[in-house]
């Protein structure tokens, strides 16, 4: 994941995360991911425990971490949202960045 969240301290559960995915109208549960190999043709199913889909793409849950892939503005906003229900904070390869609570994290 190149960002995610996480709570120093008290990882945040599978459990959590799915009550949490719950209680949200714009996040669903996908936990199984389907697509085509290209160069069989042959389909595939990935099953994917804790990943949660929105408009905006796909957020992955492992092993305590929430997080997306690339740098997609939206997600990120997202993220930023996620982590200040959870009371989580936010990384960006590794380095910690704002949450928007306040100029230190």
């Amino acid at each position: 994941m190149d960002i995610y969240i996480e709570r120093p301290g008290r990882e945040i559960t599978l459990k959590e995360w799915k009550e949490y995915v719950a209680g949200e109208e714009w996040l669903r549960l996908e936990e199984e991911a389907v697509g085509v190999n290209p160069m069989t043709k042959q389909s595939l199913a990935i099953k994917m425990p804790g990943r949660a889909c929105c408009e905006d793409g796909e957020i992955i849950f492992s092993k305590g971490r929430i997080g997306i892939e690339g740098m997609s503005a939206e997600l990120v906003e997202r993220l930023r949202h996620i982590a200040l229900r959870l009371g989580a904070k936010i990384y960006d390869c590794g380095e910690e960045i704002s949450t928007g609570r306040n100029a230190k994290n």
